[in-house]
């Protein structure tokens, strides 16, 4: 799917070349999957604030094993990332989690910076491929929320 126009509109004027304004000031988003069964998938949602237009940067995961309670630093799952703003996936397919989401201490900043419109929402996607525990999961969108001044 394309991009709406109104999005790419605001996409170039958040590259500078807008007149206006805006004060920025860091924010995250998470999406939490409390429990995900050994090769099952869960798909979560979490509203962006209408305050305010929301700039990823970077995203971080955390994984442990509801069994063991073993952290893991490269999960056997993966995931599928949309927002309602732009009204496409982000990948072309399921792709696995850490090939795009670091560490809290490392967290994968994107090549690009990804504009998500105020009230509009993240939705994810994570199948555990693991072989026999279920997994808790958070994502992490790290950013900057763009309140406009001018």
């Amino acid at each position: 799917m394309s991009v709406p126009a109104a999005q790419m509109a605001r996409q170039i004027q958040q590259q500078g070349q807008d007149t206006a304004q805006y004060i920025k000031s860091y924010f995250a988003y998470n999406l939490l999957f409390s429990s995900i069964a050994s090769g099952s998938a869960l798909t979560v949602t979490t509203q962006v604030q209408t305050d305010a237009d929301f700039l990823v940067q970077a995203l971080s995961f955390f994984c442990i094993d509801l069994t063991t309670y073993t952290v893991y630093a490269a999960p056997d799952s993966t995931v599928q990332l949309s927002d309602t703003g732009s009204t496409s996936t982000w990948f072309d397919q399921a792709i696995p989690i850490s090939n795009v989401f670091g560490t809290g201490q490392y967290p994968f900043m994107l090549p690009v910076p990804r504009l998500v419109i105020a009230g509009s929402a993240f939705t994810g996607t994570v199948t555990n491929t693991h072989s026999t525990n279920a997994q808790y999961y958070m994502l992490t969108f790290h950013g900057r929320k763009l309140y406009k001044i001018g």
